[in-house]
């Protein structure tokens, strides 16, 4: 006895084969599915900001571009182990610019 899952497949088409979001039964929007949570952003705001100093600090970096709009997020990444800047940043402006 298969249920209809096993009769759809993994991905919902019949017999696996792949059915877009958009396509499948009760799916998502035509704006796409969304993951939400923390980390969920507009990255059309967002910088990229390379050979940071191993020495940099985040508020130190949310200074620096405040001149360019209003920075609502700096991200530095650092170092598990030693906690320094491993050279590169992300900044979010509320608008782009």
């Amino acid at each position: 006895e298969e249920d209809d899952a096993g009769k759809r497949g993994a991905t919902g088409g019949p017999g696996g084969a792949y059915v877009p979001p958009h396509i499948r039964k009760g799916g998502a929007a035509s704006s796409g599915e969304r993951m939400g949570g923390k980390y969920e952003r507009d990255d059309l705001a967002t910088l990229r900001v390379t050979n940071v100093s191993e020495m940099a600090e985040e508020q130190e970096l949310r200074d620096l571009f405040e001149r360019f709009g209003r920075v609502t997020r700096v991200f530095l990444a650092k170092d598990r182990d030693t906690g320094r800047a491993k050279g590169f940043a992300f900044i979010s402006f509320v608008d782009r610019a």
